[in-house]
């Protein structure tokens, strides 16, 4: 196979799967901060886009100095949050040793860890997609992959791992919400077939608003990063935007159409992305219609630390090899006078930006699992015009390590300010790599010629 035309198959992958759903995914936050903006939270690589399965910490501008999980190859964190009043950092970790999935809670205070949901609460091997604390601590909403019991999650590390067509109907993804002080475990809508990724508490705690896919061509099981192909009449599954009141017990479906993803609370007005096939459009939405669109697509919403303003990222489509800037907006709930901030040249699939509590600066990374594919395949080859191998000058170099930036910007000025670099890799990994699997594209891409 040319090396040339496997960056065209990476490209082309990007492209498909920005436009067809996968991109709920760009929603998990790669890093979480500190309720003082001091320190910044993250799961480290392990240099190849692979989960070393440590959960760490750095200050901000620093190197890591603290490790929150030490994990191993066999027992991995996942899904992740700090709490906003006490700064305690809740995670799943689950393997061979933990001996299925608990939830822990980490003080970095005193560096003590207690256990607030033990093996035997799942019942299966879970991995965490996305977390996040309620505005006062008091309980934790979860997304989680469950996984069928012949699957831990050192098979999904395994490059050498297939799984059948029934394990992948056997995966299913589930919401939950944790009552931190007493350990209390309540599935939203339990037996609900939804398979649920991203998730926004409002501002009074009363509601969680999630995205669900469901199986919308009828084969059987829900394939959270569907091929869309209207001309050849591959129709995949589609996600909506949910509502979940505590309070009733129940869901209820806010959005309109097939691709609606990125659910987003600033205060308690809600906000989601919108992909409209047939205009080639993403929008963004709130309950009382569209506010905002674009001819990207966006794959993240950050709010500010007093839910008046929103901010952003937008991948830039291109029909071309060179992968173009990412782009951060920012806009008021009014939606009155939305402004770019800044163009991330370095960064061409930005994750969701992250606010820090000054409510001026937010932090953007690279961390979803596609902007790792992307990364770690253009630093494992050189290639020319010809389709051969150089050295020359613009080609990439042949060594596979590499790391994430994470970099600070100020939405006012949009001064860039580098926070950290080295490898970093997204809770929503292993939920993105069997919808890689289960959607066929990677079949698709190895009998590329």
């Amino acid at each position: 196979m040319r090396k040339k035309s496997l960056v065209f198959i990476f490209l082309a992958l990007t492209l498909s799967i920005t436009t067809s759903g996968c991109i709920d995914l760009f929603h998990v936050p790669g890093v979480a901060v500190s309720p003082d903006g001091s320190r910044i939270y993250f799961l480290e690589g392990d240099g190849e886009g692979s989960a070393s399965g440590q959960l760490v910490s750095a200050p901000i501008g620093g190197s890591i100095d603290q490790t929150l999980y030490a994990g191993s190859k066999d027992d991995s964190a996942s899904a992740f949050a700090v709490n906003p009043v006490s700064g305690e950092v809740a995670y799943v970790r689950s393997g061979l040793e933990t001996g299925g999935t608990k939830l822990e809670i980490f003080n970095p205070a005193d560096g003590s860890t207690r256990t607030v949901l033990d093996v035997n609460v799942f019942g299966v091997t879970a991995i965490g997609t996305m977390m996040q604390y309620s505005r006062d601590g008091s309980r934790i909403a979860l997304t989680v992959m469950t996984l069928p019991g012949d699957i831990t999650p050192d098979m999904l590390n395994d490059e050498e791992f297939e799984m059948s067509d029934e394990q992948i109907a056997a995966t299913q993804y589930r919401a939950f919400v944790v009552n931190v002080a007493d350990g209390s475990l309540t599935e939203i809508v339990s037996g609900v077939p939804t398979a649920f990724n991203t998730l926004s508490w409002n501002a009074s705690g009363t509601q969680i608003a999630l995205n669900g896919w469901t199986d919308g061509n009828g084969d059987g099981k829900i394939v959270i990063l569907p091929t869309e192909d209207p001309e050849s009449g591959v129709v995949g599954d589609g996600t909506a935007v949910y509502v979940y009141d505590l309070a009733a017990n129940s869901l209820t479906e806010v959005s309109v159409g097939k691709f609606n993803y990125a659910p987003t609370y600033a205060g308690d007005q809600l906000f989601w992305a919108s992909a409209d096939l047939a205009t080639e459009m993403v929008n963004l939405m709130n309950t009382d219609g569209m506010v905002y669109s674009t001819i990207n697509t966006i794959s993240g919403i950050g709010v500010s630390p007093d839910g008046t303003r929103l901010a952003w990222s937008e991948n830039q489509d291109s029909d071309s090899e060179e992968q173009l800037p990412g782009l951060v907006y920012i806009s008021d709930t009014s939606f009155a006078n939305p402004t770019l901030v800044v163009e991330m040249a370095d960064n061409q699939l930005p994750d969701a930006p992250v606010w820090l509590s000054d409510g001026q600066t937010i932090l953007v990374g690279a961390t979803s699992v596609i902007a790792q594919m992307v990364m770690s395949f253009t630093a494992s080859f050189s290639f020319s015009t010809d389709g051969t191998e150089s050295s020359s000058e613009g080609s990439v170099t042949s060594d596979s390590s590499f790391g994430t930036s994470v970099v600070a910007v100020n939405v006012n000025t949009g001064e860039i300010t580098p926070v950290y670099s080295g490898p970093i890799v997204n809770s929503s990994m292993y939920a993105g790599l069997i919808g890689l699997v289960a959607s066929g594209v990677l079949d698709e891409m190895a009998g590329a010629e």
